[in-house]
């Protein structure tokens, strides 16, 4: 029982060694957000400026106002 016991932390701990190897692979794609709103001219424009400098502004999130 010992055994299986030991066998088992042993393979959760392999596992949680490799987590970290993976998630940078993970983090290098740019995620794409699709942001649909409804408001007119001026308050469209505004809004989309507000987008743009929150684009400009980090690689990591890429919104899309539509």
């Amino acid at each position: 029982m010992r055994r299986r016991f030991l066998a088992a932390g042993a393979a959760g701990l392999g596992l949680a060694a490799a987590l970290p190897l993976a998630a940078p692979r993970a983090q290098q794609a740019t995620v794409g957000i699709q942001f649909w709103h409804g408001l007119p001219q001026p308050l469209g424009g505004i809004l989309e400026g507000i987008v743009g400098d929150f684009n400009g502004s980090q690689p990591r999130y890429r919104v899309a106002p539509a």
